[in-house]
């Protein structure tokens, strides 16, 4: 009797653990990927991920002469074969194509900064996520539900909430292969910039 109801609990805490990782594990996988039956299949993602950035425009620069040339002019040094620009009279934005051009404008931001135009925000869009851009979005998602809680960047007034990205180095000579490293972005207006301090393992 006593071996049985051992066992019988060893399975009853089986059940049990099995229940929280599919709960905290495979449901959360489902969601991401906007699958919930019994077969998933890794094709696509629906989650919000940074896009771009947006500068919002008032009337007195809009009314500016001549401010529309000087807004495409500014912009001119992005590829226009990697990032889609839309100017309005109310703001002007600028979307990556593939999420893994998104690092390269926000350091193109800081080093090119509008003489007209306040700070940029990071905006995001939640997909859905397929082909080129599949990866980089699991990644996101997975890199973002991985930080340590009380992560904070390099900045004196220790900043929270860092935002995952994830950069394409040039391809190796010996594999031929290119690799992906994880950057890590930090919203704050003071910093709005790639943290040197690796925000994601700083857990003191």
């Amino acid at each position: 009797m006593r071996l049985t109801y051992y066992v019988a609990g060893r399975q009853t805490e089986k059940r049990r653990c099995q229940k929280y990782i599919f709960d905290h594990g495979i449901k959360g996988v489902r969601r991401v990927m906007n699958k919930h039956s019994t077969v998933t299949s890794l094709q696509r993602v629906d989650h919000s991920c940074p896009t771009g950035l947006h500068w919002e425009i008032t009337p007195s620069e809009y009314s500016r002469p001549n401010f529309k040339a000087e807004m495409y002019d500014w912009m001119s040094s992005l590829p226009s074969d990697k990032y889609d620009v839309t100017l309005t009279d109310t703001h002007i934005a600028v979307r990556a194509k593939i999420l893994t051009d998104v690092s390269a404008l926000l350091t193109w931001s800081p080093r090119n900064p509008s003489p007209i135009l306040s700070s940029p925000t990071l905006r995001c869009f939640a997909g859905p996520w397929t082909k080129n851009n599949f990866i980089t979005a699991v990644g996101f998602f997975f890199q973002r539900n991985a930080y340590y809680p009380f992560a904070q960047c390099g900045h004196p007034q220790k900043h929270n909430d860092p935002v995952p990205l994830t950069e394409i180095l040039q391809k190796s000579a010996e594999s031929g292969t290119a690799d992906r490293k994880m950057l890590h972005y930090c919203l704050h207006h003071k910093c709005a910039g790639l943290d040197p301090d690796n925000f994601h393992s700083n857990r003191k």
